[in-house]
Formats: C-alpha cells, structure tokens, sequence
C-alpha cells in the first residue's frame, strides 16, 4: 500500500467502534515528510508494515537488523530520512 502520512493518519485515528482485522502484514510506503514514530508504532500495532519513507530528494529503506529492536526503537528509524538514491548526485548528511 502506497499512503501519505495523512493517509496513515486518518488510519491511525479512525474511529474503533467496528474495527475489522487485517487478512496479514500490509506493506505500506509513504513519501513527503516522514510520519511521526507516534503513527508509525499505532500501525505496526494495526497490522502494517512500513518497508519505506521516501522524502523529495533521500529514502530510508528498511533494514532487517533493525527488526529485532524494541517497538518505539524500529518507529524511531522508521521515520528516517537520509540515504541518496539514483537521481542524487550528491548528498551531505548533518545530523545523522
């Protein structure tokens, strides 16, 4: 699933009253800012996967030793910007 962090949002904050479970782990990407690690963990408790944030000119992929953190730890990183990518030539990271 592709969502803007409002999408994710809306997702997060939907009313509860008849909630309905996921069939299995959905992938979710999401692009412009990353979303706060507040959302991000609500989705994982929901039954989504984040595999990538992709800000205008940097991605943060997702990387599998970053599975065996703790909950608010794999947000934290989720909502990470800062590999280039391709249509990057040159990139200067300040406050890793």
């Amino acid at each position: 699933m592709g969502g803007a962090p409002t999408v994710l949002n809306m997702i997060v904050n939907a009313p509860t009253t008849d909630p309905k479970p996921l069939p299995g782990k959905v992938a979710v990407t999401t692009g412009a800012a990353p979303p706060p690690p507040q959302v991000l963990l609500k989705m994982e408790e929901l039954g989504f996967r984040l595999t990538e944030t992709c800000g205008p000119g940097t991605v943060n992929t997702w990387r599998p030793e970053w599975d065996a953190l703790p909950p608010e730890e794999r947000a934290k990183m989720k909502a990470r910007h800062g590999l280039n990518h391709i249509g990057i030539e040159e990139m200067d990271i300040r406050s890793p």
